[in-house]
């Protein structure tokens, strides 16, 4: 699964304030302050008892023995406000080593809890499509899930509350990469379904969703999807880019790829036959 520095950063923005704090009443008042923008409530824990085995699930290292801790710790807290952070975090620990399975399978988990969690949903759908292969017998049931999952993210997006702690440059920075994750997401579903200009769009959007952070795998299937399509030019501006990209970003495999795409598209637009000259007019 491509790893990128994007959702590495989606997740740690996401977790930024969150479980943080020991029960309720340990921590001392603070002084009244001026209204401020609405901020989603930072989970609490209930109880000391609660607070430390959240701290001791969270701990564990090995990822699936993380899952099973706080698997055992949702069952014995069912009403707790920290479980979805709790599985936030195994779910970094399982982006960080490509376990899309373990992905999944926290996402769902967390979507039981939270069914309107932007985040989880475009992780969730993004692990969804780049695991599932069109010959799969399932496949049509995971793309329908992975859309449903894309689709209810950006309108969940718009409704976010930014967490405490967090400024509002790194809120809106969250929020156009989830977007961008939710349309590439999208347009790697259909460019496997061959809807090729499905995918050109939908990648089109993933760009402007979030310019600051240009991705070379998205300028590369975009161009694939443009190169289905025969509009050359188009494809090999896109290939060419997203060589710049891989290149500066130290990727050599995505750079090997572009690299190929862009000689591709160079050798079909030389190949390709001129349009004939217009006929004089006629006196």
């Amino acid at each position: 699964m491509k790893k990128s520095i994007t959702l590495t950063a989606v997740l740690l923005l996401a977790s930024l304030g969150l479980a943080q704090n020991p029960p309720a009443g340990q921590t001392p008042t603070a002084p009244a302050a001026p209204a401020a923008p609405k901020v989603a409530k930072a989970p609490e824990a209930k109880s000391a008892e609660e607070f430390k085995a959240y701290q001791d699930a969270v701990a564990v290292a090995d990822i699936a023995a993380a899952e099973t801790a706080v698997d055992e710790f949702a069952k014995k807290y069912p009403t707790s406000e920290l479980r979805v952070s709790a599985y936030s975090r195994v779910l970094e620990k399982a982006y960080q080593t490509g376990d899309a399975n373990r992905i999944m399978s926290i996402g769902r988990k967390v979507l039981a809890i939270e069914p309107d969690n932007a985040m989880t949903q475009v992780v969730t759908a993004t692990a969804i499509a780049e695991t599932t292969r069109e010959a799969d017998l399932d496949a049509a049931e995971k793309f329908a899930e992975a859309t449903k999952l894309a689709d209810a993210s950006l309108k969940n997006i718009d409704t976010m509350l930014p967490q405490p702690n967090v400024t509002p440059e790194q809120f809106e920075g969250l929020k156009a990469a989830l977007r961008a994750m939710a349309y590439s997401t999208k347009g790697y579903m259909a460019m496997k379904r061959k809807n090729y200009a499905a995918g050109e769009e939908a990648y089109q959007k993933a760009i402007e969703a979030n310019p600051s952070q240009q991705d070379a795998v998205m300028y590369l299937r975009l161009a694939v999807c443009q190169d289905n399509q025969r509009k050359y030019a188009a494809g090999y501006a896109n290939a060419v880019k997203a060589l710049q990209l891989a290149e500066g970003q130290n990727n050599p495999q995505v750079a090997n790829l572009a690299r190929a795409e862009r000689d591709r598209l160079q050798t079909l637009m030389s190949n390709a036959p001129k349009a004939a000259a217009p006929a004089p007019p006629k006196k």
